[in-house]
C-alpha cells in the first residue's frame, strides 16, 4: 500500500450517511483523516462515534466546513495549509437533495451547494494537493447527461469547447426555466418519468446540479493531470440508505465502497497511469451518459426497475 498516517485525506459532509461511512474506511486504513460538517456539534459527534468503535484517535481531526459559504471554506484552505501544508486526498461529499418540483429559489439553493459549493473547495484545496493527489467527486446518477432533453446534451459532451462559463451559462438558461415553470417544455432533466406517479420534475433542481458538477468535473480533470498529476474522478454510491433517500437502499458500505477504492489505487505507471475524468460506479466506468442504476450489486436500466420492496 502507498499511503501512512502521515497520508492526509479531507472527506466533506462527513458527520453521517455515505460520508461518515467514508472518514470510518479511510482512517480503519491507517490515514490522517479530516472530517468536515456544516454543523459542528454533529460533527463531533461523529468523530466519538468513530472513536466508540476503536479507531485510533490519531487518525481522525475534525474541522468546521459551510461549502456555501466562502470564508468557511477559505478558513479550511488555510487551516489545513497551516496544520499540514498538504492533502493527498479529497472526496468531496457535502451536498442537498431537494424532492419535490422545484421553484426558483429551492433551484438556486440546491445548484449553489452541490455545484458552486463543491467546485469552490476544489479550487481552495487544489494549491494543497500533491503531485500524485486524488480527487473524488461523489456524484449521482441523477447527473447523467442524457436526461437533458435540448442541446446542452451535445454542448456538455463536446469537452473540447466546454468551459467553466458555458456551465454558468447551462445554470441561468435552466433558472429561467424554472421562474416560467417550463422545465419540461424547455427539455430540462426529468427523471421523475422513470417513477411511477411521481411528476416529471421531481428531482429536476438536484439533477441540474448534478449534470453541472460532473460537466465541470470533465473539465478540469483533464488540466489537474496534465499540469499538476492530480486525479480526479467521479462517482455514483448507487441506491444507498441514508437520510437523504429516505433511508431506503443498499448499505452504507456499499456505497462508500467505490469512492475509497479510487482515492486508494496503487501509484499509475506510463503503461498504466490513473484514471482520471472518469465516473465509476461499483467500480466500473460507465461513462457520464447512458449511465445504469446502481443497487446492492445489480445494475438496473432506470429507476423504475428497481426492486418495488426497496
Amino acid at each position: 500500500m502507498w499511503w501512512s498516517k502521515d497520508t492526509i485525506a479531507l472527506v466533506t459532509g462527513a458527520n453521517k450517511g455515505i460520508g461518515l461511512q467514508l472518514a470510518r474506511e479511510l482512517a480503519r486504513r491507517g490515514l490522517t483523516t479530516i472530517l468536515t460538517s456544516r454543523d459542528e456539534s454533529s460533527g463531533r459527534k461523529a468523530i466519538e462515534s468513530l472513536l466508540e468503535e476503536g479507531i485510533d484517535r490519531e487518525r481522525l481531526v475534525y474541522h468546521q466546513l459551510d461549502i456555501t459559504s466562502p470564508d468557511s471554506v477559505d478558513a479550511l484552505a488555510d487551516w489545513v495549509s497551516r496544520s499540514y501544508g498538504r492533502i493527498e486526498i479529497l472526496i468531496n461529499n457535502a451536498g442537498v437533495n431537494s424532492i419535490g418540483v422545484p421553484d426558483l429559489e429551492q433551484a438556486k439553493y440546491v445548484v449553489e451547494t452541490n455545484y458552486y459549493g463543491t467546485k469552490r473547495v476544489i479550487e481552495a484545496m487544489v494549491p494543497l494537493l500533491k503531485p500524485g493527489a486524488r480527487i473524488v467527486n461523489v456524484s449521482s446518477k441523477v447527473g447523467d447527461f442524457s436526461y437533458l432533453k435540448n442541446e446542452w446534451n451535445a454542448k456538455l459532451e463536446d469537452i473540447a469547447t466546454l468551459t467553466p462559463s458555458s456551465i454558468d451559462e447551462m445554470i441561468q438558461e435552466f433558472f429561467r426555466a424554472v421562474e416560467a415553470k417550463e422545465i419540461k417544455a424547455r427539455g430540462w432533466p426529468c427523471m421523475g418519468e422513470e417513477i411511477p406517479l411521481a411528476p416529471p420534475e421531481i428531482l429536476a433542481g438536484y439533477s441540474l446540479s448534478k449534470i453541472a458538477l460532473n460537466a465541470y468535473a470533465r473539465i478540469i480533470a483533464e488540466k489537474l493531470a496534465r499540469e499538476k498529476e492530480i486525479f480526479f474522478n467521479s462517482m455514483c454510491p448507487g441506491s444507498t440508505s441514508t437520510a437523504m433517500s429516505g433511508f431506503k437502499g443498499h448499505s452504507v458500505e456499499i456505497g462508500a465502497d467505490t469512492a475509497v477504492w479510487i482515492a486508494l489505487l496503487p501509484p499509475g505507471t506510463p503503461e498504466e497511469p490513473l484514471p482520471h475524468g472518469r465516473f465509476f460506479m461499483d467500480r466500473k466506468d460507465v461513462g457520464f451518459s447512458q449511465m445504469p442504476v446502481f443497487y446492492d450489486g445489480q445494475f438496473y436500466k432506470t429507476l423504475g426497475d428497481l426492486p418495488k420492496s426497496k
